[in-house]
């Protein structure tokens, strides 16, 4: 009977640990910060194949003013088609190397990255294409599912930094911007995907 407690009492032990051990590798929810606010905007422009310009535009901190301009556009045949985002007394962060016409294209980083200063002109841009085919040149994040944005927006006199989620469609002719997110203190650095 005592060899019977005891493998009883082994089994409990190592059911425990092994719930501990679990318990203790789940990850934990960080806490949101509180000088982040999050958006969700779930916004979409869909390019007809008419050569018409469609748009949409995005408030980012929600004081009915325009921060940026979601546009896309293409040809009847489909065969050019492109997705931009325009900004509005705002910028977005671009890959200057990646120019298309007038514009570079968006530039994304991953999650927990964070941008340039504002100083360094070369990085920001207040148009940038997202997707765009040209014959058959494909260029931007069509097909690459969601990708942040780093973006800046004026509030006053005061520049925020944020970011913005967006997705562009296999085709390129659809484009979404999911969410996004913004410091409240000025000329403040906010990192990818923060809350």
């Amino acid at each position: 009977m005592k060899n019977r407690i005891t493998k009883q009492t082994l089994k409990i032990m190592t059911v425990l640990l092994l719930l501990s051990v679990f318990i203790s590798s789940c990850k934990k929810e960080e806490a949101d910060d509180p000088n982040i606010i999050h958006r969700s905007f779930n916004k979409t422009v869909v390019a007809t194949l008419d050569r018409n310009l469609v748009k949409d535009s995005i408030d980012i901190n929600a004081d009915g003013i325009k921060d940026f301009v979601m546009l896309a556009v293409s040809t009847e045949a489909a065969d050019t088609t492109i997705t931009y985002i325009s900004a509005i007394n705002a910028a977005l962060y671009v890959d200057s190397t990646q120019p298309y016409f007038i514009t570079y294209k968006a530039k994304n980083m991953f999650s927990g990255e964070q941008p340039e200063l504002l100083s360094t002109k070369t990085q920001w841009y207040n148009i940038a294409f997202t997707g765009a085919k040209t014959g058959p040149v494909l260029r931007g994040y069509a097909g690459v599912g969601d990708v942040y944005i780093p973006v800046i927006f004026s509030a006053g006199i005061n520049k925020y930094y944020g970011w913005i989620s967006i997705n562009v469609s296999n085709d390129y002719r659809t484009l979404k911007v999911i969410d996004g997110a913004y410091h409240v203190n000025p000329d403040t650095p906010i990192k990818m995907g923060a809350k």
